[in-house]
Order: C-alpha cells, then sequence, then structure tokens
C-alpha cells in the first residue's frame, strides 16, 4: 500500500509538470483571463494550489506557513519542482507511512492528526480537483486541454 501512496504523489508531481508545459504553450493572457466563479483566473488557481501544497509540507515539519506569491509559469515551473523534491526527500525518509503527525491548524486552530500517507494523498487528491477547475477554465476560454488523468500518467511511465 506505502508504495501505490508513493506512486500518487509521483502522479500529481507529474501532473503539474505537464500542465504547466501545456499552458506555456497558450497565449499569455489565458493565464490571467477573469472568471466569475471559484477562482478568478487559471494563474489564481495555481497560486492555491502551490499555497496548499506549501501547507501540509509546513505541517509535516512543524512550521507556521507563509501566504504564497504570485508568479510567473516559469517560476511556478520552478516552485512546484521545489516544493515536489522536498515531498520526495521527506517520504523517502520516512519508514512507516502510517505515523501519525499532530499539527494546529493554522485557519482554525484546530489541533489535527493525519498519518503521513493520509496527508500525501490529501495532497494528491487537491491536486486533481483543481487541476479539473483549470480544464474548466481553459474550455470556456475555447482552448485545448490536456491529459493528466492517472492512466496518461501510467502510459508516461511505462510506455503502455
Amino acid at each position: 500500500m506505502n508504495h501505490m501512496i508513493l506512486e500518487f504523489f509521483e502522479y500529481h508531481a507529474w501532473s503539474y509538470q505537464q500542465l504547466i508545459r501545456h499552458l506555456k504553450e497558450l497565449p499569455e493572457d489565458a493565464l490571467t483571463s477573469k472568471f466569475d466563479a471559484g477562482f478568478e483566473s487559471i494563474d489564481r488557481v495555481l497560486e492555491h494550489v502551490l499555497f496548499v501544497d506549501r501547507l501540509w509540507h509546513a505541517r509535516l515539519i512543524g512550521v507556521k506557513h507563509k501566504q504564497t506569491q504570485h508568479y510567473s509559469l516559469n517560476e511556478y515551473r520552478e516552485q512546484f519542482a521545489d516544493i515536489h523534491t522536498f515531498y520526495r526527500t521527506f517520504f523517502s525518509e520516512q519508514k512507516d507511512l502510517n505515523k501519525e503527525i499532530e499539527m494546529v491548524s493554522q485557519r482554525t486552530g484546530d489541533r489535527l492528526k493525519n498519518t503521513i500517507g493520509e496527508i500525501i494523498l490529501t495532497v494528491v487528491n487537491h491536486g486533481s480537483y483543481h487541476r479539473g477547475n483549470i480544464t474548466t477554465m481553459l474550455r470556456r476560454l475555447k482552448y485545448e486541454t490536456n491529459a493528466t488523468d492517472y492512466a496518461y500518467y501510467l502510459k508516461h511511465k511505462g510506455g503502455k
């Protein structure tokens, strides 16, 4: 089971690399076009996903999280790569993904307790949800989307 959880994280990292690569092919205004539902633009969705990836990072190492700033696509690519490298290193050092981590929610002050595996799945699920937001936004702008479903990751990874 641990291998599968870590594989889902690799899928998450791959899918955001693919998404950003695709977004770089589109006109720059695609990122900043305004929407009146959920997030105001695609770049704000990227900002939010990076924020949450960093939030869980902070919780894992027991530090307070700072707000993410707005970046260019190249900077988002670098920032996602950096945070994903941290996760890979952290996870590779863990002997037990069922180990519980205690933390405090910065937003509510609630005490939280999650296993490392649950945190990984939370990060992956959150990222998948918001890639769906971006896909919807791109379709509303009449742009093509790219395939980042798990089956495409497996095909990419194994050449199937």
